[in-house]
């Protein structure tokens, strides 16, 4: 579980596909010191757990299996760096796969018992992507931030509530307005420094990870008739 906060960037140090996945090496300086193996970390909004073969053959049937001869990029010995382990799924859902060394990556550990939740609540589960369609510079002279115009897949239109949460690259975001196929957001100038957006462009795409939380546009809100529909009250 995550809060949508982002920390810091990341760059990407490795990515090489391995028949149907990917393995992924990201720096992250401070932001993954000290972590260890099986541990969750979003990347760009998606939840992906620490490894730290080489891709030799663990016996576990999900980790990748590099072809005879052949290492797959590690994280082993170099502080700050992290390896993942990117299966069908996650490449078919998000866009991971995208991903070349040198790309900056939004990055954040997971939310322990007793943090702060500054954002929303987010599960690194992400439902699509969407694809910035336009971008405009807000505030005096444009350096008061941007509000960034993103296009949903078909599957995800209608799914959000204007005032309500989205993550967008595993940024929690406040969904300022809905528009035709998608919806807009606001973004102050700290979120631009300190988050990949800051430098998206029209045509970029983003991960989306919709807000699963109570949702009263959807009927979400724990009402007293529900409760007396589950049998709770009388």
């Amino acid at each position: 579980m995550f809060t949508g906060i982002i920390p810091g960037m990341g760059r990407v140090a490795a990515f090489r596909r391995v028949g149907a996945g990917a393995r992924l090496v990201v720096d992250g300086g401070s932001i993954l010191r000290h972590l260890e193996p099986g541990e969750s970390i979003a990347v760009n909004g998606v939840c992906l757990t620490v490894v730290t073969d080489g891709g030799a053959d663990t016996g576990n049937p999900w980790s990748l299996k590099a072809p005879p001869g052949v290492s797959l990029p590690s994280a082993e010995g170099r502080p700050g760096y992290a390896a993942f382990d990117l299966l069908a799924e996650t490449l078919s859902r998000s866009r991971l796969g995208s991903l070349r060394p040198g790309d900056r990556v939004n990055l954040e550990r997971s939310l322990r018992f007793g943090d702060r939740v500054g954002g929303h609540f987010i599960t690194g589960h992400v439902d699509g992507v969407g694809v910035i369609a336009a971008l405009r510079r807000v505030g005096p002279g444009g350096s008061g931030g941007r509000e960034l115009t993103i296009v949903l897949p078909p599957p995800l239109r209608g799914r959000l509530q204007e005032k309500g949460s989205v993550g967008v690259d595993g940024v929690s975001l406040t969904v300022a307005a809905l528009v035709a196929g998608g919806f807009r957001v606001a973004l102050i100038p700290e979120t631009l420094r300190r988050t990949t957006l800051g430098r998206s462009r029209p045509g970029d795409r983003v991960n989306i990870e919709l807000d699963h939380g109570p949702n009263p546009g959807a009927g979400g809100w724990v009402t007293w008739d529900l409760l007396r529909q589950y049998g709770y009250l009388r």
